[in-house]
């Protein structure tokens, strides 16, 4: 297994298109780079060894580093300059230069001949724009000064006495925030200072206390400033003692303590600092406007159902009041002028909009679920709407489709905006294109079991990369270059790079990975598509073992959790699986793998699940080469409670391995999720169970999905598995189902691990332990593999 790199990636390329650097990712490590030159013949031109960081700082020079260590490359010449004892290191991207902190405190500019520009000693700290200019905080002579650097020159922006603890630029990289320690007793005073003229800006009200922590956000590209300055309430402890009250509405923060908050708005043109009046845990948000901040309670309303959606008010800070605008909103979304913001409302499923010129709402109400919205230059909101995108109009609310592809799934490539605020789950965004920007778009064809990538500007499509069923990891497109690079890969064929030129449509292949795997070149597979009882559409995905022999019948393992037929085409390389399941394995080991998908209905999670696989069963029962006879099912985590559940109902299967499992539902609807810190029914009502009404509205929705009632009814030998540190899924769950099964006498083994958790460490023993026990209980049930002892003791106990 060690011999198999699990993927490529991190593609760069450099400007000219010449140079490709990749970085090739094993199972324990993902440091060693790898350098093709299209003029070379040598493949790989060069490998730069553990360096996790490396960036082009011209056509044939890169600037790569990895822990405490630098390196300047020619690519062309492959001459090197090593830089040791690096504490911290940088590529300025817009120069061309690079910035090495050394761990004695000197720093030094560079440019990309790796000629010293300029040598700073005494730096404490170091940040580069997006524009290339550095901004360091240094000490020399009793004096704690902020220098700025253009690229050529550099200037002294402040010097003080005091001891400057941080220095933080802001977004519009307008003011740099200076915190000082002014004092013995550790109070920080605050100051901006504007980059533009070096002037100070200070106001009294605004220092930190000990423990407290500070965030300025500016309000729009005005000069006012939102002030938050916090502290965590520890919980108080009592002896040994845990108080936990019914009207809780901090749950999730029951470990972790509390955040107060002091908010201040300061205007440094005329220094006048307004507090806003305290509430309990209540959280601002600045908007563009000066005058209007988003505000929201972080307390629940205490029934805990999962992710968090918040009753969010705009507040004026002139009249000091708030108005209610989303309510139980999960995500809001902001445009490039801040006239509009769009909120999800969770519980209506719908997107709303808010007018903040007009100070009106409206309700975007269309047949079926909108995703990620992006804010267009005309005036209005692009959606992704499953087969097709959706674009609504801002200010006459008009939807239409402005591209459809039937039986697809489309979805926009790499644009995930900038993230202005978020709590928890809930998030706040600005998503917006340029007029002259496309939009890259990820097109896969459900009916064709492929997918392609297109550029969508002005309502027209063009191809970039064409529909292949392969899985497209990455890929570099430069409009104005003939040549681009994907690196892509599939179930039978290793990550590859190639290399294509757009004008001819040639492609070739510049590197695969894993040149000794010759075996995966004939490993063979099936993606079936059928429909469950109630004429949903499905597909499963069937794999054929190693050495495949058309004329012999096979043992098959059935593999279960939710959707799987969407990685029909990764890679399969033999790995411990840190749930026990590798495909490749079962492959080598004679096995073939069958993979069925599963959706949920209003008859619930067990029942759906016990459909969907045996109507998958069903759709392949006229495979020659499966022995039915010899079929095993095995599932992880909601996985391992569907084949709980499938294993209390079915009569398909010789033998079960269910990991890290929910076998009582109603025990665990009624728990404290440890890790997630959530009331754990909110999986069943909201989450991943998608029951839809709570346990008290539905009791026998949950019977009748609940696999511990139905325990008597297993008629297979089951093999559990656990690690007692899982704090998601507690261990005594599948101690619960072990008991069940003691109960009423059927054949089990259950493997405890006592330091592992939800999944297996990569590293470990236990990983190795894991999959290896698997594979014997699976040899053992299906085929007839009888020296087993550690199963013997069970199978045959009663022979004893």
């Amino acid at each position: 297994m060690s011999r198999f790199s699990t993927m490529i990636g991190q593609m760069k390329v450099s400007e000219d298109q010449r140079f490709v650097l990749v970085t090739k990712m094993y199972a324990n490590n993902s440091d060693s780079v790898l350098v093709f030159d299209r003029q070379s013949a040598v493949i790989p031109s060069d490998t730069i060894l553990k360096k996790s960081s490396i960036s082009f700082l011209n056509n044939n020079t890169v600037f790569a580093s990895g822990p405490c260590r630098a390196e300047l490359i020619e690519l062309k010449s492959k001459k090197r300059e090593i830089y040791d004892s690096v504490q911290r290191c940088n590529v300025n991207e817009t120069l061309k230069q690079y910035v090495i902190l050394g761990t004695d405190k000197n720093l030094k500019i560079y440019n990309a001949k790796g000629k010293v520009l300029h040598h700073e000693a005494g730096t404490l700290n170091y940040t580069i724009t997006q524009q290339g200019q550095v901004y360091i905080l240094a000490e020399s002579g009793g004096f704690h000064k902020i220098l700025k650097w253009n690229g050529s020159t550099m200037k002294l922006l402040y010097s003080t006495a005091n001891h400057i603890v941080a220095m933080d630029l802001l977004e519009s990289e307008r003011f740099i925030v200076v915190k000082e320690k002014i004092d013995p007793n550790g109070k920080i005073r605050v100051r901006l200072l504007r980059i533009s003229d070096g002037q100070l800006f200070h106001n009294n009200r605004i220092s930190l206390g000990d423990a407290q922590n500070m965030k300025l956000t500016e309000a729009g590209h005005s000069e006012t400033f939102l002030i938050d300055i916090s502290v965590r309430n520890l919980p108080e402890k009592i002896g040994k003692l845990e108080i936990w009250y019914g009207g809780d509405k901090y749950l999730r923060n029951k470990d972790q303590g509390l955040m107060e908050h002091q908010y201040i708005v300061w205007n440094v043109k005329n220094n006048q600092a307004h507090s806003i009046p305290p509430k309990s845990m209540q959280v601002y948000v600045a908007t563009d406007n000066p005058r209007y901040f988003w505000t929201y309670n972080a307390r629940e309303d205490n029934d805990y159902r999962g992710f968090r959606s918040l009753n969010v008010y705009r507040y004026d800070l002139l009249e000091n009041k708030s108005e209610l605008v989303f309510e139980n909103a999960s995500e809001m979304v902001i445009g490039k002028d801040s006239r509009y913001t769009i909120g999800f409302l969770m519980y209506k499923n719908q997107w709303m909009v808010y007018d903040h010129l007009l100070e009106q709402t409206k309700i975007i109400d269309y047949n079926g679920i909108l995703n990620y919205p992006i804010f267009m230059p005309d005036s209005s909101l692009l959606f992704t709407a499953g087969d097709r995108l959706i674009n609504y109009h801002l200010e006459t609310g008009v939807l239409k489709t402005g591209f459809k592809q039937e039986n697809s799934k489309i979805s926009f490539h790499e644009y995930s905006g900038k993230m202005i605020h978020q709590m928890e789950s809930f998030k706040i965004t600005r998503r917006t294109i340029e007029m002259s920007q496309p939009l890259m778009l990820h097109i896969r064809r459900e009916d064709h079991n492929d997918s392609g990538y297109y550029s969508f500007y002005k309502g027209k499509l063009k191809k970039i990369l064409p529909y292949s069923s392969n899985r497209i990891k990455m890929f570099s497109y430069k409009g104005r270059h003939d040549l681009m690079y994907s690196i892509e890969e599939n179930y039978n064929l290793s990550p590859r790079l190639y290399s294509k030129s757009k004008s001819s449509g040639q492609k070739k292949v510049l590197y695969t990975t894993n040149l000794h795997d010759k075996e995966a070149i004939d490993l063979q597979q099936d993606v079936i598509s059928y429909t469950n009882s109630e004429g949903k559409d499905l597909k499963g995905v069937l794999y054929y073992p190693i050495k495949f022999d058309r004329t012999k019948k096979y043992p098959l393992v059935v593999q279960v959790y939710s959707i799987q037929h969407d990685e029909f085409n990764k890679y399969l390389y033999p790995a411990w699986g840190p749930s026990g399941f590798n495909i490749r394995l079962l492959l080598e080991n004679g096995y073939m793998v069958f993979q069925p998908d599963i959706i949920s209905d209003n008859r619930g999670p067990g029942i759906s699940a016990l459909d969907c696989v045996h109507s998958g069963l069903d759709a392949i029962r006229e495979n020659e080469n499966i022995d039915f006879r010899r079929m095993g099912l095995t599932g992880h985590s909601f996985g391992g409670y569907e084949t709980n559940f499938i294993a209390t109902h079915s009569e398909r299967f010789a033998a079960y391995v269910s990991g890290a499992s929910l076998s009582d539902i109603m025990n665990t609807y009624f728990s404290f999720n440890e890790l997630f810190k959530i009331a754990d029914y909110s999986r069943f009502e909201t989450g991943q169970f998608s029951m839809g009404v709570p346990f008290s509205k539905d009791k026998d929705l949950y019977y009748k999905n609940n696999p511990i009632n139905f325990i008597e009814k297993v008629n297979a030998p089951v093999l559990l598995w656990a690690g007692k540190k899982d704090t998601n899924i507690p261990p005594t769950q599948t101690m619960s189902f072990y008991m069940g099964l003691l109960r009423n006498r059927k054949k089990v083994v259950a493997l405890m691990f006592i330091d592992q958790e939800h999944t297996f460490k990569k590293s470990s023993e236990d990983i190795r332990d894991l999959n290896t026990k698997i594979l014997e209980w699976w040899d053992y049930h299906l085929k007839s593999r009888k020296d087993i002892g550690w199963i013997d003791k069970e199978m045959k106990r009663d022979a004893e």
